[in-house]
């Protein structure tokens, strides 16, 4: 269930969790086209310096895309919904087993025989965007289950254009849970922003630990980055909670 309300409490009391694409940056054609601006860098690198280092990226990407992204920004970060993680901002990623070679080879052909479309081959997990290809979503989709059927440990997740094939039980909310058994996030009350079905799962177990699991959406409070950046600085400027 969202609750899709603003949290009141100070910034110092919070585990502050953000999603990246669509929730911090503008989503681009591809994933490489993103824009990171020097004024959103220095937002983050304030908050994790005011609220004691409890921020943390939570992305779809690999932790090393995100630390090239943010240069020479680093933060606590989960990558790859959660195969990857480090608690502190020089910490060495830790990771889960990557997936086994004959299923990459299969979704990185999949996509090789469909010109227009992009993999992302992360290692732990790969991805298929067919935001170029928007008429592939069902073929792809189709194909991609009939392809886990043969590894039922792992599954795939479809988000927006894209579907990854990923090992159960590896999600954001697990990612956000790990976090959240170490200092500085042990204690304080979570609070997660996303945009996309990826995140639902890690708003879920936010909101279930009592804390603010929101949804970046029109319908919601925070409706797109923008948004998101005017209330972080507020945060920062301990001003009322809210957007313009």
């Amino acid at each position: 269930m969202l609750h899709q309300d603003l949290p009141s409490l100070p910034l110092s009391q919070m585990a502050l969790f953000l999603d990246v694409d669509g929730t911090l940056l503008d989503i681009a054609p591809t994933p490489s086209e993103v824009v990171v601006g020097d004024g959103l860098k220095e937002l983050l690198a304030n908050l994790y310096r005011q609220n004691g280092g409890a921020v943390a990226l939570v992305s779809g990407r690999a932790i090393a895309d995100l630390d090239h992204l943010f240069a020479p920004l680093r933060l606590p970060a989960a990558g790859q919904h959660g195969a990857e993680w480090r608690i502190g901002p020089n910490d060495a990623p830790e990771r889960l087993t990557v997936l086994p070679e004959p299923l990459r080879q299969q979704a990185v052909a999949l996509a090789q025989r469909h010109p227009g479309m992009l993999v992302e081959d992360k290692g732990g997990a790969v991805a298929l965007h067919v935001r170029a290809r928007p008429e592939l979503t069902e073929e792809i989709a189709e194909a991609l289950a009939d392809m886990v059927r043969f590894h039922p440990e792992f599954e795939v997740l479809g988000g927006k254009a894209v579907f990854e094939v990923r090992r159960r039980g590896v999600h954001k909310g697990a990612a956000v849970a790990n976090l959240l058994e170490h200092p500085p996030f042990a204690g304080r009350t979570p609070v997660y922003l996303g945009d996309d079905t990826t995140d639902l799962d890690a708003i879920e177990l936010v909101n279930a630990r009592h804390g603010h699991g929101l949804l970046i959406a029109p319908s919601g409070p925070l409706r797109c980055p923008a948004d998101v950046h005017r209330w972080l600085g507020a945060l920062l400027d301990d001003r009322p909670a809210g957007c313009a």
